[in-house]
């Protein structure tokens, strides 16, 4: 109840009661035959004893409604109920934001042959009140290789968010990855070390406390030469099936699948992340940029990116299996470019890439970079966004190495943007000719400089991953450029500060 609004209630019941509203009666002094022969006298003395009585009473009413009051100004002053999701779901958002730091956003894996259709990065995200004291625990599962292999625990013990379990996730019919709990009586117990297939088994978590404990194990298999138990006890198949159907039965099960490009999986993650704050200062809530993500979704599904110019000869490459991009508005004029990169995953040499640098021209996407490396020797270039520590700016740069005939060379190239026009802001280049002796030649800005120097200014520039682009420009951060790249791991702490 609001405690103004209770106040004005008991403050309005004490009036009613003192101004002798008709609802409250005096006592009655006996039936009508007695107050037909009552004298004068005694009618006096009962009003004389009325106006006393209403005396009194109107002081011990006065006294109720001071004492209701005070009692009521003393409530008004306590403090209001302390509110747990304001307190638990800040940490867990830093939970959240930590995880994706390290092993990405949720992604459904597609062009790699064994891992089409498995979910990568941060895929499961839900809250979950496992020990019904209605304050819910994070579950979480996420990994980096091929899926989302590990699931993991939180609870909110003493203001912070605490790890409370850590561990795979199960698998059925081999390697399909999934995370599963059942409710049951007002609780939740997770599923660990669980497999469903030809042979089963697991064990059922309850989580309290901070503190976990298994509440249900079993092993088993349809081989009827194989051994059953059930919380560690041999029990035969009738008993095994018994308990398993006791159990499983007791609950509702909630099944969440890691793998079968399955889109409710991240749909449901991403409205928990969403619920806990994740995204809602990042700068791509806003019409600009999601009309680019029409515009560059649509760009990369056509595959056009694939064929390109291979040192004179046009191909198409099917190798380019892997892919990442960052939309972002580098010159911050309202219009987003794109970074795209695809990469062989399964290089025989050197890496092969194709990389392009995009922006958007009268509604249609236009490459302001286009860059492709091969598989060999020969080299190639790159798109890339670097950071000048020298000069505490972002630039957009098109990199480049080769090596043939006799000559090893690197260069590197930044512009910034203008409109739809790049506009170079400085070069670098180093080349060694292999001859005896070998010779050597070092420009900076076209300007012939010493190994040294070159190398110097070189080491001041430091390129920065797709993924860190899109957070650096995408969501907001009172941290300057270097302490950002810094929180992002593209510059060391111990980096030397030019």
């Amino acid at each position: 109840m609001n405690l103004k609004k209770g106040a004005a209630v008991l403050v309005m019941i004490s009036l009613l009661s003192a101004s002798g509203c008709s609802a409250f009666k005096l006592p009655f002094f006996g039936g009508e035959e007695e107050k037909s022969k009552s004298s004068e006298t005694e009618i006096s003395q009962i009003s004389i004893a009325k106006e006393e009585s209403s005396e009194k009473s109107e002081v011990s009413e006065a006294s109720r409604v001071q004492e209701s009051s005070e009692e009521i100004s003393e409530a008004e002053s306590e403090p209001e109920p302390f509110n747990l999701q304001a307190e638990m779901y800040p940490a867990y958002l830093e939970i959240i934001k930590k995880l994706v730091h390290e092993y990405g956003e949720g992604e459904i894996n597609s062009g790699t042959s064994s891992m089409d259709g498995y979910i990568n990065g941060l895929a499961v995200v839900r809250l979950v009140d496992f020990d019904g004291d209605g304050a819910e625990e994070l579950l979480c599962a996420y990994g980096k290789e091929n899926f989302a292999d590990t699931q993991e625990i939180y609870s909110f013990i003493d203001g912070q968010a605490v790890s409370v379990y850590k561990g795979n996730v199960n698998y059925e019919g081999g390697v399909g990855p999934f995370v599963e709990y059942i409710t049951r009586d007002n609780k939740k117990y997770l599923l660990t070390n669980g497999s469903y297939a030809y042979t089963t088994r697991g064990e059922w978590l309850s989580i309290e406390g901070g503190k976990t404990e298994t509440v249900f194990s079993f092993l088993g298999s349809d081989d009827p030469d194989m051994e059953c138990k059930i919380n560690g006890t041999v029990a035969t198949k009738s008993e095994y099936k018994e308990k398993m159907d006791e159990f499983y039965n007791s609950g509702n099960l909630t099944h969440i699948v890691i793998y079968n490009n399955d889109s409710n999986t991240l749909e449901d993650t991403l409205k928990t992340m969403e619920l806990l704050g994740y995204g809602s200062d990042s700068l791509k809530n806003n019409d600009n940029y999601k009309n680019a993500m029409v515009l560059y979704s649509a760009y990369i599904e056509s595959e056009k990116w694939r064929t390109y110019d291979n040192f004179g000869e046009m191909i198409t490459n099917d190798r380019l299996t892997e892919q990442k991009y960052a939309i972002f508005d580098i010159n911050n004029d309202g219009v987003f470019e794109m970074l795209f990169e695809a990469e062989n995953p399964n290089p025989t040499m050197r890496p092969e890439t194709r990389s392009v640098f995009c922006t958007i021209q009268n509604g249609e996407v236009k490459e302001l970079l286009s860059c492709a490396t091969v598989d060999g020797t020969m080299g190639g270039t790159n798109a890339v966004v670097e950071y000048s520590e020298e000069n505490d700016a972002f630039y957009i740069c098109e990199t480049q190495y080769g090596s043939g005939g006799g000559v090893q060379g690197n260069s590197i190239k930044g512009y910034t943007l203008d409109g739809v026009t790049l506009v170079k802001q400085f070069s670098a280049s180093s080349e060694f000719v292999l001859s005896n002796p070998p010779t050597e030649n070092h420009t900076i800005d076209g300007e012939t400089v010493s190994r040294q120097k070159h190398d110097s200014y070189i080491r001041k520039i430091k390129q920065l991953p797709i993924e860190a682009v899109d957070k650096l420009y995408n969501e907001p951060s009172d941290l300057s450029n270097r302490d950002r790249l810094i929180e992002l791991g593209v510059i060391s702490e111990n980096s030397e500060q030019y």
